[in-house]
């Protein structure tokens, strides 16, 4: 049997997530029991594109969930609940609050820019009051792969302005080699998560590196900073007839319960990420955005001599929980509040900067 999230990222089994929002933001949810609410958790249904969006209980129904895939599956990625695998198949933190951020159907590159930015726009005016402590993006919605600064994506600005005012955003790197990143990952702020193939004997030191994109930003971040599980992974996939499910590349030769499957990419590796944010919020709810990232990284299990080219480590939930943070590591100005700051400055004071002949203060100058 292939090994479960949980099991592979020794998440200890008292921390499940338990009275911590979170959000994931993807196309379509379908009303399936692994993400709907349950005895354990409430889920909430938050259509963004609709102009008055509110947050509506999400109950299960009995199918046959023939839209939405991606959506179900980042979701479970991130707290699903296993329910019909008896919980076998849980995602990273089963008993989290969910907030699905339902931007309708994205076709377009169009598409993705607008609604993702819509449901971000969602956040901004809501998460406060539904203390939604963090959210993960797992479809592309950035206007370059990284090469250009974060202040000319509206997408990665508003990614900016929500990790400024305390929101932790989490995103997929890519699953395209060649590239830095086709995601909001390349933001300054927003964890960028790459992957691992799981191994069947699910031993992290035989994890072999997945083909994510990868690089350094035009801001110098290195993408991706942190790896979860990206290459069979075991998520609810609801086959439509026995048809699809023989087609499907690995189904019929698993002993997998019936409706799952393995599957692959780092839109499902990022949720994980936030899942494990969720438990680490369990046993530390004091902790801010900045803490629990910082955590994350600080601990994330060194990287092993096959993983060089990720430069990144798998995540460790027991290690970041156990962190002890240095008072340096939750000081310091974020990208958006500089970015700010440097918009409000005279013209004499921008000119000065130009011609200090420091490069930082130029560029500083010149992207505001």
């Amino acid at each position: 049997m292939w090994p479960s999230i949980r099991s592979f990222l020794a998440i200890p089994d008292h921390l499940t997530g338990k009275n911590v929002n979170i959000a994931v933001i993807d196309g379509i949810f379908p009303h399936h029991p692994d993400i709907a609410s349950n005895k354990r958790r409430d889920t909430y249904l938050v259509r963004t594109s609709d102009s008055q969006a509110v947050p509506e209980l999400l109950a299960a129904d009995q199918g046959p969930w023939d839209r939405g895939h991606h959506g179900l599956m980042s979701a479970a990625a991130a707290a699903g609940s296993g329910e019909l695998s008896e919980g076998e198949y849980a995602g990273a933190a089963p008993e989290a609050h969910l907030f699905l951020l339902e931007a309708g159907p994205l076709h377009t590159p169009k598409d993705l820019e607008e609604k993702i930015g819509g449901a971000l726009l969602w956040l901004k005016a809501n998460w406060r009051q539904y203390r939604i402590r963090g959210a993960v993006l797992t479809v592309s919605a950035s206007r370059d792969t990284g090469l250009l600064p974060w202040q000319a994506d509206p997408v990665r600005r508003l990614c900016e302005e929500l990790a400024g005012e305390g929101l932790m955003l989490v995103s997929a790197c890519g699953n395209t080699r060649e590239l830095i990143s086709n995601a909001p990952a390349a933001a300054p702020s927003v964890l960028s998560v790459g992957g691992v193939i799981v191994p069947k004997d699910g031993k992290a030191e035989h994890a072999l590196p997945y083909p994510n994109s990868r690089g350094v930003t035009f801001e110098n971040k290195w993408t991706p900073e942190i790896l979860a599980p990206a290459a069979n992974i075991v998520l609810p996939t609801p086959f439509q007839s026995r048809e699809e499910f023989l087609n499907h590349f690995t189904a019929s030769s698993d002993s997998l319960p019936w409706g799952y499957a393995r599957t692959e990419g780092t839109s499902f590796a990022a949720p994980m990420i936030l899942g494990a944010a969720a438990c680490i919020w369990e046993a530390r709810p004091n902790w801010s955005s900045r803490q629990v990232q910082s955590a994350l990284l600080a601990t994330s299990r060194a990287s092993l001599p096959i993983w060089n080219k990720l430069q990144a480590g798998v995540v460790d939930v027991y290690a970041a929980v156990n962190f002890d943070h240095g008072i340096e590591q939750i000081q310091g100005e974020g990208a958006y509040a500089c970015w700010q700051r440097w918009k409000r400055k005279g013209l004499a004071d921008r000119l000065r900067a130009l011609q200090s002949g420091d490069t930082d203060k130029v560029m500083k100058s010149l992207l505001s």
